[in-house]
């Protein structure tokens, strides 16, 4: 058996990244001009008709997807990225296209959006517990959980060190 050797010519190779979704078809291709030289996307899309304040679905760094529309003609205009690295143009133009679109694909940037929000927000509230607490939120301490920190205590005074070890309290219901 001989090995293969495969060579990725990455500055010889076109990627296409732009597209246009009709009605539930995709095509190579679309017909707006890019952006000027010294003009930024947006700026682009804004000579082109398209509204500067588009709605944005996903994560500022994972997946995501923004989504410009045109009053004038009545499309749609998307920037899609399924990993936060490559950008995709997509031209929607007409509302139908626009809602198979976000039927199909606008779920999972929806999700990411929303795994990216609670992120923000544990991470936010893991902060205010730790400023107003003096201590890290997974830490049990006396003043904030007396319960557990005797639980705790009474644990390692028997050798359970392990929190695998808690039984729930009988006045509490179990699942």
């Amino acid at each position: 058996m001989t090995e293969q050797l495969i060579v990725f010519d990455i500055e010889h190779t076109v990627i296409n990244r732009q597209f246009t979704f009709n009605r539930g078809n995709w095509h190579t291709g679309h017909n707006l001009m890019g952006p000027l030289d010294g003009e930024n996307d947006i700026a682009g899309l804004t000579r082109a008709g398209y509204s500067p304040n588009g709605s944005h679905y996903g994560g500022e760094h994972g997946p995501r997807l923004e989504m410009f529309e045109n009053s004038a003609d009545g499309s749609f205009f998307a920037f899609v990225s399924p990993t936060g690295r490559t950008t995709v143009e997509v031209l929607l133009p007409d509302f139908e296209s626009f809602m198979l679109f976000m039927k199909d694909y606008g779920g999972s940037f929806a999700a990411a959006g929303s795994e990216a929000t609670q992120k923000v927000v544990m991470e936010t509230l893991a902060k205010l517990f730790g400023a107003l607490h003096g201590h890290d939120w997974s830490e049990i301490c006396q003043r904030c959980d007396p319960v557990g920190w005797r639980r705790w205590n009474g644990m390692q005074d028997r050798g359970e060190g392990r929190l695998d070890h808690v039984v729930p309290p009988a006045s509490r219901p179990t699942i």
